[in-house]
């Protein structure tokens, strides 16, 4: 579980731009996976671990990842971890400019994934196979390898990898709209947010509060929170703006609500009574909490 851990922290990591944070987390997941009980959890965590340290330059890093999964394939035989093994292989080759060898690598990996039930990481491979495949000219090649990857992250509701599929078909020069669809072509182009969302954002931008946001969209001041609040890092345009603080009302920034207490409003009991006489019903004043 650590490594698993380790692996989903360098991806989050590179999603959000840290390098620094991503390499950590890529050295804690080569100094964890030889300790792990059952070495088979750290296949894709190498795997996704090689690839982004063959792109930020540190190819010694990457071969180390590289030799990990060749000990886990030799050891255990898992098709996943030889398809890793690959895709380790292909990304240090695609660093150093062989592209040749990283397409025939990636089509092996791919290939080897057809037997198993692990549609994300096939999407994955795709994906970067694209790269290789466009790099020694198979532009159609590429093309179909980003279809197929964006077809499968679509089912799976996997944004990012679909999002970035939507971007390397932009890179290639070909349409979106064209080859994966209108709307994968409305989401590319609105960062997959939605129309409310895309509102709410521009209005962040603006600097309206959210008591404001929600007037004018109709919407509860809660609602408006948490969309600018959510909205605005899918968006890929950095931190989000603070919205301004609401203006404070005049009088008594806190109206106050009644609150009976009726746990003991009903009629007293006639005659003597051990608890003596019953308190009549408590009335308590309490300040009202805008939400």
């Amino acid at each position: 579980m650590h490594c698993d851990s380790a692996a989903a922290l360098v991806w989050l990591a590179a999603r959000e731009g840290d390098p620094l944070r991503a390499e950590e987390h890529c050295c804690r997941v080569l100094e964890r996976w030889e300790r792990s009980q059952d070495h088979h959890y750290a296949v894709w965590g190498l795997r996704w671990s090689a690839g982004w340290l063959a792109g930020a330059g540190r190819l010694d890093m990457a071969r180390a990842c590289a030799e990990a999964l060749s000990s886990i394939a030799a050891s255990a035989g898992y098709p996943d971890a030889h398809a890793a093994l690959a895709c380790a292989i292909a990304e240090a080759a695609l660093a150093e400019g062989d592209a040749d060898v990283a397409a025939a690598q990636f089509a092996r990996a791919i290939e080897l994934h057809r037997g198993l039930n692990i549609p994300f990481e096939r999407a994955q491979i795709q994906v970067r196979s694209a790269v290789a495949l466009a790099a020694i000219g198979e532009r159609d090649a590429a093309l179909e390898q980003l279809v197929e990857a964006h077809r499968t992250a679509t089912r799976l509701e996997a944004r990012p990898l679909a999002a970035e599929a939507a971007s390397a078909v932009v890179a290639l020069g070909a349409s979106v709209a064209d080859h994966l669809g209108r709307r994968a072509a409305t989401d590319h182009e609105a960062a997959g947010l939605s129309r409310g969302e895309i509102e709410v954002v521009r209005l962040v931008a603006r600097g309206l509060t959210n008591r404001e946001i929600a007037a004018g969209l109709v919407l509860s001041t809660r609602t408006s929170t948490c969309t600018s609040a959510t909205s605005w890092p899918s968006s890929g345009a950095g931190p989000a703006p603070r919205p301004r603080p609401a203006r404070p009302t005049s009088g008594c920034s806190r109206p106050s609500r009644i609150r009976v207490d009726r746990r003991k409003t009903s009629a007293p009991r006639t005659g003597p009574s051990r608890r003596g006489p019953r308190s009549p019903a408590r009335t308590c004043v309490e300040p009202l909490v805008e939400a």
